[in-house]
C-alpha cells in the first residue's frame, strides 16, 4: 500500500522549526562529496575503517565533536529488533565506567555499497546531531520525517539521494509484450521516511532558496538516483568526480547491454510470429481482408445509391418547376433553371456510372470471398 504524502503544512512547520533551531553555520552550504569521500571507502579493505573516514568528514561538516561515539556495522542475527528493513539505528548507552556514549550502527548487508553506507550514515548522524541540540518530536514517525528534512537543511541531501536506487525492467516488458504477455516490474529503494520523489521535491525547494539549481548538484549524483531530483533529463552537471564518472560509464554500459539481447530476442520473436501467421493463418488473413474490402465496398455503394436517389429527386423537382414556368410562359424563370438542371443531370449520370462500376467491384470481391470458403 502506497503511503500517503506528507501534508505540505506539516513540512512547512517542520522546516520553520529547523531553521530556527539549527545553527546558521550548518545551513549555509551544501555538502558535495569530493573525489575521496566514496572512493576511499571502496578502496578500504577494512570497511569499518572506511566508515570512520566518512563519519569524520560528516562530523567536520556539522562542526561537532565525535565525543567517543561508536560507529560500526552490525549483523542482523545479533540485533533481531533491528533486522529486516532497518538500515541502521542510533542509540545511547553507558560504558563500563558509567559514561553515556553514543552509538551508530549500520546494517552489514549494505557494507559493500558505499552509496548506501553514505546515505544511512548521514541519516543516523542527523539523529545524533538533533539529539545533541535537544530537537526531537514525540511521535516516532514525525521525528523520522523531521530528521529527513534536517539532512536537507544541513546540506546533506546529495548523500541521501545517492543512496536511493531505481531500476526498470522495461526491456523485459517489451519482449513479453511481443508474445502478448503484460509484465511490469521496477525496483526502488531509499533510506528515510519520505518517498524518494517527495524527498527530491524538498531538495529542489532547498536548492532554489539558496539560488541553486539541479545543474549545481547533478554531477555529484549517482545516475540511478538522478530521477528523484526534478530536472531536465538532458541536463549535464557543472562538476563531477572520477567516482561519479565511473558510475556513469558503468550505468550506460549496462543500459546499452540491455538493448542488445532485447533487440535480438525481439527480432527472433517477430520472425517466428510472422512466419507462423504466414503458414498457419494465411487463409484466415486473406478471408478477413476480403471481408473488410467487401464491407467497405458496400458502404461506398450505399452512399452512391443515396446520392443518386437524392439527385434524382432534385431533378424531378426542377423538372416540375420548369414545366410550370413553361405553361405560364415565365420564360425568365424557366431559363434560370436550364443550366442548373443540365449540370445536375450530368452529375447524376456520372454518379450512376460510378454506382455500376462500384457494384461490379463488389460482386467480384464477393465471388473471391465465396471461392475461399
Amino acid at each position: 500500500m502506497k503511503p500517503e504524502p506528507i501534508p505540505s503544512s506539516w513540512v512547512s512547520d517542520a522546516n520553520s522549526l529547523l531553521q530556527a533551531k539549527l545553527p546558521t553555520t550548518v545551513q549555509r552550504e551544501i555538502f558535495l562529496p569530493d573525489a575521496t569521500f566514496y572512493a576511499q571507502y571502496d578502496q578500504s579493505v577494512d570497511k569499518t575503517a572506511g566508515l570512520h573516514l566518512m563519519a569524520q568528514a560528516l562530523f567536520g561538516w556539522l562542526k561537532i565533536d565525535p565525543m567517543g561515539s561508536v560507529i560500526d556495522f552490525y549483523e542482523e542475527k545479533d540485533f533481531p529488533k533491528h533486522s529486516g528493513d532497518t538500515a541502521g539505528f542510533y542509540t545511547r548507552f553507558e560504558d563500563k565506567h558509567g559514561y553515556e556514549r553514543e552509538l551508530i550502527y549500520l546494517n552489514s548487508r549494505h557494507r559493500q555499497n558505499s552509496l548506501a553506507v553514505g546515505a544511512i550514515l548521514a541519516h543516523e548522524m542527523m539523529h545524533l546531531y538533533l539529539f545533541r541540540l535537544g530537537l526531537r518530536l514525540e511521535d516516532t514517525r514525525e521525528n523520522e520525517l523531521l530528521t529527513d528534512l534536517a539532512t536537507i537543511k544541513t546540506g546533506l541531501p546529495v548523500l541521501i539521494l545517492n543512496g536511493m536506487y531505481y531500476q526498470s525492467y522495461w526491456w523485459l516488458t517489451i519482449i513479453l509484450l511481443l508474445v502478448r504477455i503484460y509484465y511490469r516490474r521496477t525496483d526502488q529503494s531509499s533510506f528515510g521516511y519520505f518517498q524518494p520523489k517527495e524527498y527530491g521535491r524538498h531538495v529542489r525547494t532547498y536548492l532554489r532558496e539558496r539560488g541553486l539549481g539541479a545543474t549545481d548538484v547533478i554531477g555529484y549524483l549517482n545516475p540511478s538516483s538522478r530521477r528523484f531530483l526534478p530536472h531536465n533529463p538532458l541536463l549535464r552537471g557543472k562538476a563531477t568526480t572520477e567516482y561519479i564518472r565511473q558510475l556513469n560509464r558503468k550505468y550506460w554500459f549496462v543500459t546499452s547491454l540491455k538493448y542488445v539481447p532485447a533487440a535480438i530476442i525481439a527480432a527472433f520473436i517477430i520472425i517466428a510470429v510472422v512466419q507462423g501467421d504466414q503458414q498457419g493463418d494465411q487463409h484466415h488473413v486473406m478471408t478477413s481482408e476480403l471481408q473488410t474490402q467487401i464491407d467497405s465496398c458496400k458502404s461506398t455503394l450505399d452512399a452512391l445509391a443515396d446520392k443518386v436517389n437524392k439527385d434524382k429527386s432534385s431533378l424531378d423537382d426542377m423538372d416540375a418547376r420548369m414545366t410550370q414556368y413553361q405553361k405560364k410562359r415565365q420564360i425568365r424563370a424557366y431559363n434560370r433553371l436550364v443550366d442548373p438542371y443540365n449540370s445536375l443531370l450530368a452529375q447524376t449520370k456520372q454518379e450512376m456510372a460510378d454506382y455500376e462500376t462500384q457494384r461490379t467491384t463488389c460482386n467480384t470481391l464477393i465471388e473471391q470471398y465465396d471461392a475461399n470458403q
